[in-house]
């Protein structure tokens, strides 16, 4: 999922990463704080959690700064990670051009 989305901005269209919506990056800014703090709170290393499931996600859903990614992510039954809301910003006066979207969207 990350090489696509870097892939969607590496055209030169593409207003960069900065105007991208991507969870992923809160995700893992998220776990790089609190790993920090629990660290200089107890001086041990905190076990990293990878996983994209509802429950292990579900402190960085409930902080203020990220709770607007809850809409952009869908989870299954079982708490599971299911599907996924990417926004990538481009610019250009061709993009009122619907036959040049199309060739943007075909790349």
């Amino acid at each position: 999922m990350n090489n696509l989305v870097t892939d969607f901005e590496s055209y030169p269209e593409c207003l960069g990463s900065n105007f991208s919506h991507y969870f992923v990056r809160d995700y893992k800014f998220f776990q790089e704080t609190v790993e920090l703090e629990e660290d200089e709170a107890f001086g041990e290393e905190p076990q990293r959690n990878n996983t994209f499931t509802k429950s292990a996600m579900q402190p960085f859903f409930s902080w203020p700064e990220f709770k607007h990614w809850n809409g952009f992510v869908k989870f299954d039954e079982q708490g599971k990670l299911t599907r996924v809301w990417i926004v990538v910003a481009y610019h250009g006066q061709q993009l009122g051009d619907n036959v040049y979207r199309k060739g943007i969207l075909e790349r």
